[in-house]
């Protein structure tokens, strides 16, 4: 999707696929479910302590991205960007 989105209200159920993580903490948020590191361990070392003690769903996005888990956490808006430019 390109182009402006309009989300009508605060969502509260984030789910991220790639870096938009960070942007969502920057916010003041936390996400619901966000990747697992890429680099290896959970998530990345300077995010950590951002989401210490909060309930959010690791997602293994490797290999792809994993629908029906990221259906179960039921997100408000799920954020997506591309890494590749394609």
């Amino acid at each position: 999707m390109t182009g402006p989105v309009e989300i009508p209200r605060t969502p509260r159920r984030i789910v991220t696929l790639g870096r938009e993580a960070e942007v969502v903490l920057a916010l003041g948020l936390t996400p619901l479910g966000m990747p697992r590191s890429y680099y290896g361990g959970d998530v990345e070392p300077y995010l950590r302590d951002r989401i210490a003690g909060a309930d959010v769903t690791l997602l293994d996005v490797a290999d792809g991205i994993p629908y029906e888990q990221v259906a179960a956490l039921k997100p408000d808006v799920i954020l997506a960007g591309t890494s590749t430019g394609s």
